[in-house]
């Protein structure tokens, strides 16, 4: 597939883009982005293959929900090989004030936790629809979508910070 280098489509919000990772993967999505500033990534990927999550190498063969931080690792790989399933990718730009004075400090995200975290299939079936609901709203008209947008990134960090405690 060709590396695409126009901007995110024009019902997307410039900081937030949504795909599915068989259409594109998230190093190709970064173009469409244009990063200048930092900016988070949110991947659910089935049958990863070999994960490379900071500094360390995990293999798994069970799905897997992973948080990126671009202040944290270059992005020069895939985080997962062989991988197929969604993500999300957002710059700071694209959070609330709020958002932006606590989201460094969460454990998948700050280093103190991992920022991989196995999933059951009930776990996976569960965030295949929060992805698909992301897929749905980036793509929408709807005048609210960015707000909701930022629900849906709330909802994937406090299911992962919910599965370690």
């Amino acid at each position: 597939m060709s590396t695409p280098s126009a901007p995110p489509p024009a019902h997307m919000p410039a900081n937030f883009y949504a795909c599915y990772t068989d259409y594109m993967t998230a190093l190709e999505a970064l173009k469409l982005l244009h990063i200048g500033e930092s900016f988070y990534a949110i991947s659910l990927v089935h049958a990863p293959g070999l994960c490379h999550p900071i500094d360390k190498e995990l293999s798994s063969v069970d799905p897997v929900l992973t948080f990126f931080h671009s202040r944290r690792q270059a992005p020069t790989r895939p985080p997962c090989t062989e991988a197929s399933g969604f993500f999300c990718m957002f710059k700071d730009s694209f959070l609330t004030a709020t958002m932006r004075n606590t989201i460094d400090a969460l454990p998948m995200f700050d280093g103190s936790g991992s920022p991989v975290y196995a999933l059951r299939e009930n776990q996976e079936q569960y965030l295949v629809n929060v992805f698909r609901n992301i897929h749905t709203e980036a793509q929408s008209d709807y005048i609210f979508k960015t707000s909701l947008l930022q629900t849906y990134i709330m909802e994937l960090i406090h299911y992962a910070l919910k599965m370690t405690h």
